[in-house]
């Protein structure tokens, strides 16, 4: 599949999604804790956008957590509070250094939510936050590791007469795209060519932060030079800047319908969020490959970038949108 119809594709999910969660609640039908387990990490995994996900046991147990991608997770809401050991600090940064402890916390959370009586069940609601500072860096693997063993730990089988008759199982929006060999083949091009490339020097910010087309075009000039693929969108959809090549740039074709989808989620975040938002997403079949959407009043800047570059886009990134802070 080409990358624009699979980021399309993405997108398409996406909007699917908010369809959905107006629908209610999905049931996931798993009767063991360390299967309740899996299953909530596997949600959170899956997430490519964004996106705030609402975990339920029985009538009196809660986890809401904003999710996107493999590596930031944020963890909103815990009902009973003594299930979060050591108290909400835990899970208030995103610090390498305490990456290992931050993986044990909510692997450990997330197998006792699992333990706890009752049906379980999901709501995925539409994109509604950006990554940011306050995210938590974690790893699938040892994310389900920790759950599953304090769940095993934990876990108290109910009687069988408690067993309720079991759900439909979940619809499309659980499942996976699945890449293509030649979309394979693409991105393994694609990161050979990068590897080869110099690695231009970064041009310094200016000492007051840009606005308007001056703030994407500081983007592109900051984050250009260092991923794979980069364009400015105007708000009328119109491509302004290029710079890398991704699959003979095919995605510009979809360039109208990325800079409308990307501005209707900043409309309805206007109320929460900073006026610029940076929004990373997972192109779900593009294998170790993220998107950074860069959006503003006056349009979109898209950079595609290697899963590894993702502390350097939001290094970056922030330069731009904060010169004299903190780089």
């Amino acid at each position: 599949m080409p990358l624009a119809d699979t980021l399309i594709e993405v997108l398409q999910r996406s909007r699917d999604g908010e369809v959905f969660a107006a629908g209610g609640l999905r049931d996931i039908d798993e009767d063991r804790a360390m299967e309740r387990a899996a299953s909530i990490c596997a949600e959170i995994n899956e997430t490519m956008l964004p996106r705030r996900l609402t975990f339920r046991v029985g009538n009196d147990s809660e986890l809401v957590v904003h999710a996107g991608g493999r590596r930031l997770l944020k963890v909103v809401k815990v009902e009973p509070a003594s299930l979060v050991k050591g108290g909400p600090e835990v899970f208030a940064t995103r610090d390498d250094k305490t990456l290992a402890q931050q993986n044990k916390g909510i692997g450990e959370l997330i197998g006792a939510f699992a333990a706890r009586n009752g049906a379980l069940t999901v709501l995925s609601a539409p994109p509604d936050t950006y990554y940011a500072a306050g995210a938590i860096g974690f790893m699938p693997d040892k994310l389900e590791e920790f759950a599953r063993a304090t769940a095993a730990q934990l876990w108290v089988p109910p009687p069988p007469a408690a067993k309720a008759a079991a759900p439909a199982p979940a619809g499309d929006a659980a499942k996976k795209l699945d890449p293509t060999a030649a979309m394979k083949a693409l991105i393994k091009a694609k990161s050979e060519a990068a590897a080869q490339k110099p690695v231009a020097p970064v041009k310094p910010p200016s000492a007051q932060p840009a606005t308007g087309e001056a703030l994407l075009q500081a983007f592109f000039d900051q984050v250009g030079p260092q991923v794979d693929f980069c364009a400015i969108l105007n708000a009328g959809g119109n491509v302004e800047s290029v710079s890398g090549s991704l699959d003979d740039n095919a995605i510009l074709n979809q360039a109208a319908q990325i800079v409308t989808d990307m501005m209707r989620w900043r409309g309805l975040t206007k109320e929460i969020l900073s006026p610029t938002q940076l929004i990373v997403m997972r192109a779900g079949g593009i294998q170790n490959q993220s998107l950074a959407y860069f959006v503003d009043a006056y349009g979109v800047g898209m950079a595609v970038f290697s899963n590894t570059d993702l502390s350097r886009v939001f290094q970056l990134a922030n330069k731009v949108l904060r010169p004299n802070g903190p780089g």
